[in-house]
């Protein structure tokens, strides 16, 4: 799919797709027909994982350029998906939590 069209799907500008690409965090290819970016399931991937980890609180995109800059891309997209558990993990423990408060106050 086109930028335009990807940009849409996610939500995003196209001047952010634009930014996250330069960045190197979004690797589309490129139509050797008419030299467009093609944005295809590996650059879902890429855009998914970036959006959940920021969503999260995981970490913004230039951190993660700074890891990529140091990790092939397959043990940079691991290290975003840890990131990403961690936060869950964090976050069930908090709700756990407030829920025995919760008992604690209707129980007494």
């Amino acid at each position: 799919m086109n930028i335009s069209e990807f940009s849409k799907k996610y939500g995003l500008g196209q001047l952010t797709v634009d930014y996250y690409t330069n960045l190197g965090l979004l690797h589309p290819t490129v139509n050797e027909n008419n030299g467009y970016r093609e944005y295809g399931p590996n650059t879902e991937e890429e855009v998914k994982l970036i959006l959940i980890a920021d969503a999260m609180g995981a970490g913004p995109a230039k951190e993660y350029v700074e890891v990529l800059k140091i990790l092939p891309k397959r043990e940079w997209q691991k290290f975003v998906k840890d990131r990403i558990k961690e936060e869950l993990e964090k976050a069930i423990l908090c709700y756990q939590q407030v829920l025995t408060y919760v008992n604690e106050i209707m129980e007494g």
